[in-house]
Parts: C-alpha cells; structure tokens; sequence
C-alpha cells in the first residue's frame, strides 16, 4: 500500500484489492474477484499485473550488508578426457610453525623444564591443527572424486543428467561414516564446467521408472517445469493431468508429489496460471487469468 501511495495510485482498483482482499488472492480466481469489486475481469487483470511490479520485500538490502560472493572450496576440471578434482586454495594462506621456537628446543638453551614443557605442548598442538587441515582438504577432494565417479554424465551434460545419489553411498565408497559426508558437503561449494554448485545438491533420491531406471528428484521436477512451460495458456495443466503425463512416461509418483514439486518450483495452481486468449476482432474468447512460470533455474 505505501509503495502504491508512493506512485500516486492511492485511489486505484489496485490499491483497494491490496487494502482489502490480499489475504484472498490464492483462493479467489480473477473472476470471482471482479464480481466482488464490481469491475469487469480485464480491470482485475491489469489491477493485477501493476501489483506484480511491487516489490513484495521492499526492505531487503537497504538494512543489511549486501550478499557475499561464493568462493568455492574445490574445483573440478576436466583436463583430458579425466575430470580432476583440486582445493581452491589460492586466497588461503599457508600455516607453518615459528622456526624460532623449533630451534630454541632443538639446542636445549632452555632450563626451565617449566618452559620447554610449555613450548612442546604448544608446538604439539599446532602441528595437531596443522595435519587436521591437511586431513580436512584431503577428504573433501576425496568424497568429491567420488561423486564425480558417480555423476560423470552431470559433468559431462549438465543438471538434466543428474543421478539419485545418497550419503550412504558415497560413505561406503571411501569407507567414512555418513556423518563426516554430511560435514562435507553442507555449506562447502566446488566449482565446475556446469557451474558453482553446494556439494550437497549431488546427493537426492530417486524416483522409480516402469523400465528399472531411477530419475533424480530435480530431473522430475524439471519435467514438470516443461510440461508447464509448454502447456495451451488458455488451458493449464492440472496436477492430476501432469501426474498422467508423468505416469506415460513410466515416472511413478503421486499425484500428491506432483502438487509438492509444483509448489516447490513456485508455481501457481492451473487456475491461477490460466491467461485470457483473444480472437482477430481483439474480442475476449475466455475469463482466464495469468500467472507467470518461474525461470529454469529455480529448479
């Protein structure tokens, strides 16, 4: 309401439907909205389509610092016909310990068993920190390696060749418990010839297909994003009809999974998604409403 005073449309159709029926804007159609404010359908529809260009998060960046740019932890390059898997440690700076101290011990000038004590433990204890780092960057490259064995079509074709993978797999392939996969890949990033990807997002389960094979969740949720995207805008796809898209394709899931995907991907119920087709005379042939589909990469 403040961003439509702000551009002086403080006594328009738009204003009176944010003031006093936002809260019913998923559960009333376009046209069942026109018959409450009395309008006729296509004045509800440009109401609409002017709200859309409000910012619904109008403070977000003027009170927080803006986002940091992500570094990834590992690089994955394909050098030959091999992909190969290194640390990202150009901007990390090296550790090493204090060779004044290494020497102090080393000629025995200390007397003090107090001191010497102190400085071995010291010393000790850094080159516990130091081989904890190394052992660190050695099993991330060594559960990334793994997941390029397993992924090789992704690297090799992009998100659309993705396999179902779980952390229990890649566990019994280095012989590490789930729990130490898990820490790898929350919250660290590698780079690839696809792209900057969270090493998590290669781990996703399955969904079962009539001839034995398995789809990732993503690739399923991809179709359905196709199958939208192409639709006849005067008539959406429901749930029920993508569910029997998916199920020619030997895709078995629900279709209650298929409303979860859908809502997933942000995209509205098929009558929300419905957009008003006209003749050549400019007449209008249908009552719909429009609802735009999110780009691909919100999957």
């Amino acid at each position: 309401m403040i961003q439509l005073k702000e551009k002086g449309f403080e006594d328009s159709l738009a204003y009176r439907i944010v003031r006093d029926h936002l809260s019913d804007l998923e559960k009333k159609s376009f046209t069942q909205l026109s018959k409450v404010l009395g309008v006729n359908f296509e004045e509800v529809q440009a109401a609409m389509n002017f709200i859309k260009t409000l910012n619904p998060k109008p403070a977000m960046g003027r009170f927080t610092p803006a986002a940091n740019p992500v570094v990834p932890d590992l690089i994955v390059e394909k050098i030959g016909d091999e992909f190969v898997v290194f640390h990202n440690d150009k901007n990390v700076p090296r550790l090493r310990i204090n060779n004044t101290y290494r020497e102090l011990l080393k000629r025995g000038s200390i007397r003090s068993q107090e001191t010497k004590a102190y400085l071995e433990g010291k010393l000790e204890k850094a080159r516990w920190l130091m081989n904890s780092i190394n052992q660190r960057r050695n099993t991330m490259i060594k559960v990334m390696e793994k997941i390029v064995e397993e992924q090789k079509d992704f690297f090799e074709h992009g998100p659309s060749r993705l396999k179902p993978l779980t952390m229990e797999a890649i566990a019994d392939r280095v012989g590490m418990n789930v729990a130490t996969i898990s820490r790898v890949a929350n919250g660290k990033y590698v780079q690839t010839p696809q792209g900057i990807f969270e090493i998590k997002y290669f781990f996703n389960t399955g969904v079962p297909r009539e001839n034995g094979e398995e789809l990732s969740k993503r690739q399923v949720k991809q179709i359905i994003f196709d199958l939208i995207k192409k639709e006849d805008p005067s008539s959406p796809l429901s749930d029920q009809q993508i569910y029997a898209h998916l199920k020619k394709k030997g895709i078995n899931i629900a279709r209650r999974t298929v409303s979860k995907y859908r809502e997933e991907l942000k995209i509205m119920p098929a009558r929300f998604r419905k957009r008003i087709v006209r003749s050549e005379s400019g007449d209008s042939v249908k009552d719909t409403e429009t609802v735009s589909v999110p780009p691909a990469d919100s999957v």
